[in-house]
């Protein structure tokens, strides 16, 4: 199994892009607000269980949103048992938006 961590690059958003993210991610506002200046996730979310389809649907809307404010981000794909820290190089665990839709779609076969 896969968990799918997005984290902003942007240290501060306005307050319009943190309710139409409260309204998609399963967070409060004032936790987005210290996910973003901290660096840490604002969804961390766990792939091909039963809830896949309603988790796709919802990190999609994320990735929208990011891209519809123009906040720079970046997803990494985990291991269910690895954690993300910020202060350690994810690089290797970096995937760009179209590998994350793929990832997404492959297990929704009727999108």
């Amino acid at each position: 199994m896969s968990k799918i961590i997005i984290v902003t690059e942007s240290r501060e958003l306005s307050n319009t892009a943190l309710i139409e993210l409260k309204n998609k991610a399963p967070h409060t506002i004032g936790y987005l607000r210290t996910a973003v200046r901290d660096r840490l996730p604002i969804i961390e979310a766990f792939l091909f269980y039963n809830d896949h389809q309603e988790i796709s649907t919802k990190l999609k809307a994320i990735v929208q949103t990011l891209d519809m404010y123009k906040i720079p981000f970046s997803i990494y794909e985990l291991g269910e048992e690895n954690e993300y820290t910020a202060s350690i190089d994810n690089e290797i665990d970096k995937i760009d938006t179209e590998t994350l839709v793929n990832i997404l779609d492959s297990h929704n076969p009727s999108e």
